[in-house]
């Protein structure tokens, strides 16, 4: 499918604006790929929107307690993402970190389709492999083994970042039997709760933890992919991503991240779009308003 229309989501609450919502180097990867992206605030959205997109990216929930008290607002809006997922439409979740103060948000959304996100801590076992961006040196990334699904053909090992400042981590999935897994973590990691030090962990360890998982609900389709969205896909700025995530193991994760945008898009909604949905989504989005 070409020209594929992704709408890229965040709630205003944060650390900060997003930006552009997309480095400048994904953006002409994914557009080289027929992929085509544009951006709201979760207080922005409108829902003729979603309508002209085959794809929603949610980067960013709310921070409860936040200034800004956005929460309600998004709650409201979460129910059109339900709706939009119910009617055909393709999700992927994300997260942006925060000490494990956004997983409560993100958790309200998905609670209806069987599904919990923890902010555990990512123990590797004995002998586990371990990559670092260059000199970034508190950053952890670990190896975790495709699991055989059927939205990726890639097998082998994705590099998930587990440590880097904010509170990044990489958060577990918990989903009913709708779930398939797309990344496990073993044999290399296991998942163990902060045990107090940080909201939203989980009561007990998870030997064997999910870190992707997909769901066909309704007439649509949500990826699950916890990790941080600023240095998957956000942030230019932030020097030591410089593509790395993407361009690891031969291109795994930019495949991995187009593979899923297009099995999210393969719907029969997604399919019955006009052509010319992606230029329907840029001309209702409003750039300035991302500043």
């Amino acid at each position: 499918m070409n020209n594929v229309s992704i709408l890229l989501l965040a709630a205003d609450s944060g650390e900060g604006p997003l930006g552009d919502f997309l480095d400048p180097a994904v953006r002409a990867a994914w557009q080289q790929q027929g992929l085509c992206a544009s951006a709201s605030y979760m207080s922005d959205l409108r829902r003729e929107q979603l309508d002209c997109c085959h794809v929603a990216v949610l980067l960013r929930t709310p921070i409860p307690g936040h200034p800004l008290d956005d929460h309600a607002a998004f709650v409201e809006k979460s129910a059109w993402l339900r709706d939009f997922v119910a009617a055909g439409g393709g999700l992927l979740l994300l997260f942006t970190e925060n000490y494990g103060k956004t997983e409560s948000t993100l958790n309200e959304l998905v609670a209806p389709w069987g599904l919990r996100f923890f902010f555990n801590h990512l123990v590797a076992r004995a002998g586990a492999p371990v990559e670092r961006f260059p000199r970034f040196f508190e950053s952890v990334i670990r190896p975790v083994p495709f699991a055989g699904n059927p939205v990726t053909a890639l097998r082998g090992e994705l590099g998930l970042i587990c440590e880097g400042g904010h509170g990044t981590q990489h958060l577990t999935c918990a989903g009913d039997r709708r779930w398939q897994p797309l990344l496990r973590g073993a044999p290399h990691l296991r998942s163990e709760p902060y045990r107090g030090s940080y909201p939203n962990s989980s009561e007990q360890p998870i030997a064997d933890p999910v870190l992707a998982a997909a769901a066909e609900l309704g007439r649509g389709r949500v990826v699950a992919f916890p990790g941080s969205a600023p240095f998957w896909l956000v942030n230019p700025f932030i020097w030591r991503f410089d593509g790395y995530l993407h361009t690891q193991r031969a291109g795994a994760g930019a495949r991995f991240l187009m593979d899923a945008v297009r099995w999210l898009a393969d719907t029969e909604r997604g399919r019955a779009l006009p052509a010319d949905a992606a230029e329907r989504a840029e001309r209702l989005a409003d750039p300035a308003r991302l500043l």
